[in-house]
């Protein structure tokens, strides 16, 4: 098949999928389209080639350059990790090379028009060409808005094509709930051809928003298990905390609904009576706020702020604990990764995550805001170790048993080629 996907480029749970399905289905052997502003996060690299067909920025994405940089390190493993759970072992598996190809939006400049009020013209008219010159079949946009309602606008300028919409969570719980884009939410998921959503709770809420409600096909994401994996040794551990010290982790886009401030609430608690230490990753509008908290609380020496990374899975497979004290979480893709890692992760009970996690038996989920919950939550299992035994085990095997590649991966190969037959 030919796919075009569209997704947002930075740190945050529907790029990473979109990237890493990407990568599975070019490993398939379908030729995938990634259209967007920029190079998805987890697809960086400053040694990606460049070409100009037709007009169009034209990248080859999928061959390794011959150094191990970051991305040569990714690709391989998203070969390797296709591979294994398709059964494509053997010497001659099909390569990825040529298969996966980036487009930049197309620019216009003209001093009547701000550059973002053309934005969503551009992305459109940008799919419009890249649908036509390499006889795309089937556009998965991941997120209602924008990218629905773009590939919605390319469609209607006349091209044969079937959208795909993916729903991963804000697109529905803010902005489909918000007066100033209820309207084109609405819009986005009753004119694409199929739809999907990351958890049950959230396809939930996306019919709520319907006066009729519509077929939503629920596939979650998934986890590559051979990456997220707990480490082998210490040696990693040890550059960042002590023997007896406990390490926490959070991390996430640092934006209000993600309620970052109660995970270094959380963390000072416990640090008053276990010496500990916590990892922030990632970047966004309340990072500084939550270094001026742990400096007022006095635990800022314990705290190593990081920026956003593509090697997320060299913190996880050390942490003891990851905290995700979100107000809203469609599915919570990080804890999933942290599951597979072994990690206890200590969740609010919202959105997907009751889903994902049950309290006691493979992770604990408290109520929104209630910080002593969560810490009581913590202390509870470092003062059981049976307790703490099980619930990593059984994190571990939920992530590997549950949520692979292969059944997320089928899941969506299923609505292309159901989509296809009609």
């Amino acid at each position: 098949m030919r796919i075009v996907l569209l997704c947002h480029t930075g740190l945050g749970g529907s790029g990473i999928v979109a990237t890493e399905l990407a990568l599975a289905l070019s490993e398939l052997g379908h030729e995938i389209h990634i259209i967007a502003e920029h190079i998805p996060f987890r697809l960086k690299e400053e040694t990606v080639s460049s070409s100009n067909r037709g007009g169009l920025e034209y990248r080859e994405l999928a061959g390794a350059p011959a150094t191990k940089s970051w991305w040569g390190k990714l690709v391989e493993l998203g070969r390797k990790s296709a591979r294994y759970y398709f059964g494509k072992q053997t010497d001659n598996s099909k390569s990825t090379e040529g298969n996966i190809h980036f487009h930049e939006f197309q620019i216009f400049n003209y001093p009547l028009f701000e550059d973002s009020s053309l934005l969503t013209l551009r992305a459109a008219n940008t799919i419009a060409d890249v649908v036509s010159k390499y006889s795309i079949e089937i556009v998965h946009a991941h997120y209602a808005l924008p990218h629905s309602t773009r590939a919605i606008l390319a469609r209607d300028a006349g091209l044969n094509i079937k959208i795909v919409t993916t729903l991963h969570g804000t697109d529905i719980s803010v902005a489909g709930r918000d007066p100033a884009l209820r309207h084109m939410a609405r819009h986005a998921l009753v004119k694409s051809d199929a739809v999907t959503a990351v958890s049950g709770a959230l396809a939930s809420q996306a019919n709520e928003l319907l006066d009729n409600p519509i077929k939503i096909f629920q596939v979650p994401n998934w986890v590559d298990s051979n990456r997220f994996q707990r480490a082998t040794s210490d040696t990693e551990r040890k550059k960042y905390a002590h023997k007896d010290e406990i390490i926490f982790i959070h991390a996430s886009n640092f934006r209000p609904i993600k309620r970052s401030l109660d995970a270094v609430r959380i963390f000072a608690k416990i640090q008053q009576e276990l010496p500990s230490r916590l990892f922030l990753i990632g970047d966004g509008v309340e990072k500084m706020q939550c270094i001026e908290l742990a400096q007022e609380l006095g635990v800022n020496g314990r705290i190593l702020s990081l920026a956003s990374t593509t090697a997320i899975e060299t913190f996880l497979s050390i942490s003891d604990y990851l905290l995700l004290p979100s107000e809203e979480e469609s599915f919570g893709l990080v804890a999933l990764e942290a599951m597979s890692c072994g990690v206890i992760v200590v969740a609010t009970q919202v959105g997907g995550l009751p889903e994902l996690i049950t309290t006691g038996e493979n992770g604990f989920l408290f109520e929104v805001g209630n910080v002593d919950q969560a810490v009581s939550q913590i202390k509870s299992s470092l003062t059981n170790q049976d307790l703490k035994e099980k619930v990593t085990t059984n994190a571990r095997t939920t992530a590997v048993q549950k949520f692979s590649p292969q059944n997320a991966i089928q899941g969506y190969l299923e609505v292309y080629k159901s989509l296809l037959s009609k």
